[in-house]
């Protein structure tokens, strides 16, 4: 199974090592919901709906050892399908105990965290950078997120030109090994 994993320009920066196509990783996968999602009467299962993002309908186990992030996210709890382990944060609420929960949207890999959930293993396939699309508001400075442009495929993270000072993300494509 090959999954899109993505990091965060400032995440890269600040903590990350040299990322290659060929190598092999050990990663916590952290996904965001802005709500609580769905509880499904569903098998677990996980597959990729795009090039960037991934649906999961897995087990919900939460984590009560980030008490701190219960009042900024709501939740925090580790979501898995077979080898798939992928750090979930809900910022409103949180599922029922023992429940089936769905995910759709993007993984993310984060060099620094003191969330520790299982690792998922793997062989990274390709890589892609990725520059930050922004659309202008209203609001005084006013630019909001609105997606990533067509990514650029690159051989390693050092291929990326440090004095790059526009945001942007990477995108793995990870061959789950287990």
């Amino acid at each position: 199974m090959i999954l899109p994993v993505w990091i965060q320009d400032t995440e890269q920066k600040c903590c990350g090592h040299e990322i290659k196509v060929g190598q092999f990783v050990e990663w916590m996968i952290y996904a965001y919901l802005d709500a609580i999602p769905e509880t499904q009467p569903e098998v677990p299962q996980i597959s990729v709906v795009s090039n960037d993002e991934v649906e999961i309908v897995g087990d919900w186990i939460p984590q009560p050892q980030w008490p701190e992030e219960v009042t900024v996210f709501g939740a925090f709890g580790d979501l898995h399908h077979g080898p798939v382990h992928v750090g979930l944060a809900i910022r409103q609420g949180a599922p029922v105990q023992e429940s089936l929960v769905a995910f759709h949207g993007k993984l993310w890999h984060e060099w620094h965290t003191e969330r520790k959930n299982p690792p998922m293993k793997g062989v990274i396939r390709s890589l892609y950078y990725h520059r930050e699309r922004l659309e202008q508001t209203d609001h005084p400075g006013g630019w909001k997120h609105i997606g990533f442009y067509e990514g650029q495929a690159i051989r390693a993270t050092t291929d990326i030109d440090p004095r790059d000072n526009r945001n942007w993300a990477i995108r793995c494509l990870l061959e789950i090994t287990g």
